[in-house]
C-alpha cells in the first residue's frame, strides 16, 4: 500500500516596520516600504507594521499585504515641524508587546527615530530564530543634531543614534553616501539596497511652469531661494508643491503672479501632472537622506538644479552638466545653473530619464531578495 504526500509550502513571514505608513503619511521610507511590499508579497507574507492614523482602520489587508497599526496619532510633527519625542518612544513600547505576542522570520526596520530600534533588539534575544535587518535612510553628525534641536537635546540624540547603530544587525543603507557615513561609526558589515521609484510613463504635453518643486515646506529645503529667485525675475514661472510649517509666511511674502502654490496634494498621479507640466525640478535642500521626488522628477524626464551641499544626499543622483547642475545657495549661481539647462534642454531631459532607470524597484528587489535569502 503506498502513500501520496503532499508537499505543503509555508511562506516566510517578514516585518517592515517604520512609525509611518504609506499613502497614510508621505515620506521616503513609507513610500520605499510601500514599494517593496508589492514585490516581497509574490516571495513572503508581507506584514506592515506602524501607528494608527487616527480614523482608519487598526489593521487590514490590502493587495494581500496585512497592514498592523498600534498607538494612535494624528500629527507626527511639532509646530516647529520637528518629529515629536513621545510619540515614538510611545510607538516603541506598543511594538514590544506587539512582537512579543506575534512571531516573523525576519523583520526589515527603518532605522529612525531609533527607539523602536531597542525593543527590536530586546525582543530578539528572547526570539533569536527572528532574523533582524535595520535599514539607515540618514545619519547624522553631532553638529547637525545640535543645529536640528539645541546642544542637550542634540548630544542625546545623537547618542540614541548611535546605539542603535551598535544594535544593528545586518545593516542596510539606502545610498552610498549614508553607507560612508555609517562605516566611519562601526566596523559591521553596511549592504547598500539603494531607494528607488517605479517607471511612471506619464506624458510631458504642456510645460506651464520654469521651475518645480514638492515636498515639505519647511526651512532647511531652501524653497526661499527658489522663491527669491522667482520673485526677481518674473520670467520664471514657478510651482511650489506641499505643505509645512513655512507655507503661510511664503504665501504671504512672495505674491508675484508667476509664484503659484500648490498645497497638499492628495493624489500621487496628481503630483506626477504637475511635475510633468514643468522644466527643471529645483533641489536645494540642505539635508536629504536620498531624495525620492527627485530622481520620481528625472524619470518624468526633468533635469534637476541641485545643492552641493555636504548633507544632501540628492546631490549624488546628479551627473553634472549631463542631467542637472550643482550649485552653491547664491542667487546667481542658481539663475545661471538653470540659464544652461535650458540652453540645452533637451540632453539634460534625456539624460536625466536614462539616470532614472537605474533605480527601478523591479531590479532593487532581486538584491533586495538575494540579501533576505542570505541571512
Amino acid at each position: 500500500m503506498s502513500h501520496q504526500y503532499d508537499m505543503i509550502y509555508i511562506m516566510k513571514k517578514i516585518a517592515l516596520i517604520y512609525d509611518c505608513i504609506y499613502p497614510y503619511q508621505l515620506g521616503g521610507a513609507e513610500k520605499r516600504i510601500y514599494a517593496l511590499s508589492k514585490y516581497l508579497k509574490k516571495d513572503f507574507e508581507v506584514h506592515v507594521i506602524g501607528m494608527h492614523k487616527i480614523g482608519l482602520e487598526k489593521e487590514f489587508e490590502k493587495n494581500k499585504i496585512y497592514y498592523h497599526t498600534l498607538n494612535n496619532y494624528s500629527e507626527i510633527y511639532n509646530k516647529k515641524g520637528k518629529r515629536k519625542i513621545l510619540l515614538s518612544i510611545h510607538f516603541a513600547i506598543s511594538l514590544f508587546f506587539f512582537l512579543l505576542k506575534n512571531d516573523y522570520d525576519i523583520i526589515d526596520a527603518t532605522a529612525n527615530p531609533f527607539f523602536h530600534i531597542f525593543s527590536i533588539k530586546l525582543i530578539t534575544t528572547i526570539k533569536r530564530k527572528t532574523k533582524v535587518i535595520i535599514t539607515w535612510h540618514e545619519y547624522w553628525d553631532k553638529d547637525y543634531w545640535i543645529k536640528y534641536s539645541s546642544k542637550l537635546t542634540g548630544i542625546l540624540g545623537f547618542t540614541i543614534q548611535n546605539l542603535a547603530l551598535y544594535l544593528s544587525e545586518n545593516i542596510v543603507s539606502v545610498s552610498q553616501f549614508t553607507k560612508k557615513r555609517i562605516a566611519k561609526k562601526t566596523n559591521k558589515k553596511v549592504y547598500v539596497i539603494s531607494n528607488g521609484i517605479e517607471d511612471i510613463k506619464i506624458k510631458r504635453e504642456h510645460k506651464l511652469y520654469d521651475l518645480v518643486y514638492a515636498g515639505r515646506i519647511i526651512d532647511f529645503k531652501n524653497i526661499d531661494k527658489i522663491l527669491n529667485l522667482s520673485y526677481l525675475n518674473k520670467n520664471l514661472k514657478t510651482l511650489i508643491i506641499g505643505s509645512g510649517p513655512e507655507s503661510e509666511r511664503y504665501k504671504e511674502k512672495y505674491k508675484n503672479k508667476n509664484i503659484e502654490f500648490a498645497g497638499f496634494v492628495k493624489k500621487e498621479i496628481d503630483v506626477y501632472k504637475k511635475i510633468a507640466q514643468s522644466r527643471i525640478f529645483m533641489m536645494l535642500s540642505s539635508r536629504e537622506g536620498f531624495s525620492i521626488v527627485t530622481l520620481e522628477a528625472m524619470n518624468i524626464g526633468l533635469p534637476v538644479v541641485c545643492f552641493n551641499g555636504k548633507d544632501n544626499a540628492a546631490k549624488d543622483l546628479i551627473e553634472n552638466n549631463k542631467n542637472g547642475i550643482l550649485t552653491d545657495l547664491k542667487t546667481t549661481n542658481i539663475e545661471n545653473s538653470i540659464d544652461i539647462i535650458f540652453q540645452n534642454y533637451e540632453n539634460y531631459s534625456k539624460n536625466a530619464r536614462k539616470t532614472s532607470y537605474n533605480y527601478l524597484y523591479k531590479n532593487i528587489y532581486k538584491d533586495y531578495f538575494k540579501l533576505i535569502n542570505s541571512l
